[in-house]
């Protein structure tokens, strides 16, 4: 597998690493996928050499499943005396497998493969994965909720039947933001490759503990990072939603803006894009302080949104900025007023504005 860049990938490989994991799968494999960019000949050799036959199936590799799957150029059937089946799957793409299996695997568990180079296996989603949950995605369309199956077409339809059948159940998921082209891939910090987050650890503020950014990014896609004044913080969306829908206040002319756990306080949109748009890093900028219109007015600090995507943070290219409105003209407009006419400007407890001369 290492030699040929190749990964044994699917429902085998989930199956072992929920075993692996001391997780009853409720199946067992009946075959094995090996998926490669190579030309196979390398591990065809290898396999007929050890005990495997390769077979002609009577019908196509369409019939098989496999033609639901985008970029697979051919798939060789092999089988051995025990009736143990592998399929050898050639992609026939530029990219490398893990890539490849990345982009056009639909369900989540079973992004799931055989790191060779320690002899383990690992999946995509973790923290779902163990607990078999599972959504059903598509790179082009984005990611689906538990209700949108009936947007599934019949062959996938089928096969998210199947993993209901073996215990795995649907849950909620984030949405692919508007105006990107593929959702944030950031399983590619899986990949053995230099990139931001190597090394670098973020505060955990409910766990109060620090983190490794790579492995807290990939163990689940509601966990993001917050970069502000040089330091990352972690966060899972749910937990940062529940405070930032507690601490919210009204500021004139925004509307209802919302405070984080350590005083940034944002729009109403950008806290949207927290919860609900599949970016993995935001940056908090300061813009302003100015002072809330509620029935207590406190002063606020309004700080500017950068949303990324992992790729988008390793170019320094953020894909939304989300900046609160420039501070109201008439603060500047009333100021003039008062001092022109030798007034005091000053504030009731319903926020309106009073004049005293």
């Amino acid at each position: 597998m290492i030699q040929t860049e190749s990964l044994v990938a699917g429902s085998a490989a989930l199956a072992l690493y929920l075993k692996q994991e001391g997780v009853d799968a409720g199946f067992e494999p009946n075959d094995m996928d090996i998926f490669t960019v190579s030309d196979g000949r390398a591990i065809q050799t290898y396999l007929c050499s050890n005990g495997y036959d390769e077979i002609r199936k009577e019908h196509s590799y369409h019939e098989e499943g496999y033609g639901t799957v985008e970029g697979i150029q051919k798939v060789l059937f092999f089988k051995n005396k025990d009736e143990k089946q592998i399929q050898l799957i050639i992609t026939g793409c530029g990219e490398t497998v893990f890539e490849y299996i990345s982009m056009n695997f639909d369900l989540t568990c079973c992004v799931s493969w055989w790191n060779a180079a320690v002899n383990q296996f690992a999946t995509i989603q973790p923290e779902q994965t163990i607990k078999k949950e599972m959504f059903y995605r598509d790179y082009r369309l984005g990611y689906m909720y538990e209700t949108d199956s009936e947007k599934l077409s019949e062959t996938h339809l089928k096969r998210l039947l199947k993993y209901c059948d073996r215990g795995f159940t649907m849950i909620k998921t984030i949405y692919n933001p508007i105006g990107l082209e593929y959702t944030d891939l950031r399983e590619r910090l899986h990949l053995v490759k230099p990139n931001k987050f190597a090394g670098k650890t973020a505060f955990d503020t409910w766990a109060y503990e620090d983190v490794d950014c790579c492995k807290f990014l990939t163990t689940s896609q509601f966990n993001i990072l917050i970069y502000v004044g040089n330091q990352y913080y972690a966060f899972h969306r749910d937990n940062l939603h529940n405070y930032m829908k507690e601490h919210f206040r009204r500021v004139n002319p925004i509307g209802t803006v919302y405070t984080m756990p350590f005083n940034q306080t944002v729009t109403d949109h950008a806290m949207c894009m927290f919860i609900y748009e599949d970016y993995s890093i935001f940056e908090l900028v300061s813009e302003y302080s100015t002072q809330s219109t509620d029935y207590h007015p406190v002063q606020v600090s309004m700080f500017t949104l950068k949303c990324y995507t992992v790729d988008q943070w390793e170019l320094g290219v953020p894909g939304v900025i989300i900046e609160p409105p420039a501070q109201a003209v008439e603060d500047a407009v009333e100021d003039a007023v008062a001092e022109a006419v030798n007034g005091e400007r000053v504030q009731n407890v319903s926020g309106d504005i009073l004049w005293i001369w």
